[in-house]
């Protein structure tokens, strides 16, 4: 009779904290399932690669530029900019069409450079020296002259 109450007992803690230890739950109508795709690089292969976000398949292999295992990539809507650091050479990978524009320089080679991307621009920074680089993200030509944001970051 004893260990019939402990029972009870322990059922109706663990009753009682099971909302408090694992959340309230979501409903079916609170989930949404987004789909997806997201662009990833491959250096070794000198390419850029479509992932499909639903599935997790790789839907495309684009190659860019040659091999190099300097490269990021940034993605806006479902297009794709590869910035080559070794060379400064930015691509823009349409994903519609899978053409690979042709490599434009934006800002000289250097360890310390990033790819940003906006509604409306895509922007190649130099971490290390401050100077950031406009490019229309449709025809990568520049959207004016470099601009130093510091002397140096450090």
């Amino acid at each position: 009779m004893k260990s019939r109450r402990v029972l009870v007992a322990l059922a109706a803690v663990a009753a009682l904290a099971a909302p408090v230890l694992v959340g309230p739950g979501y409903e079916p109508s609170q989930l949404r399932m987004h789909s997806g795709a997201v662009w990833l690089t491959s250096g070794r292969a000198g390419e850029a690669t479509l992932v499909d976000g639903t599935s997790a398949e790789v839907k495309t292999h684009v190659p860019v530029n040659g091999a190099s295992v300097a490269l990021t990539v940034v993605q806006q809507g479902g297009d794709a900019f590869v910035l080559d650091k070794r060379t400064g050479v930015l691509n823009r990978v349409d994903g519609a069409t899978e053409h690979v524009s042709p490599p434009v320089s934006v800002l000289p080679a250097g360890d310390g450079l990033v790819v940003l991307s906006s509604s409306n621009v895509v922007r190649v920074v130099d971490v290390r020296s401050g100077t950031v680089a406009s490019v229309d993200p449709a025809t990568l030509a520049a959207k004016g002259e470099p601009e130093h944001l510091a002397e140096a970051i450090k």
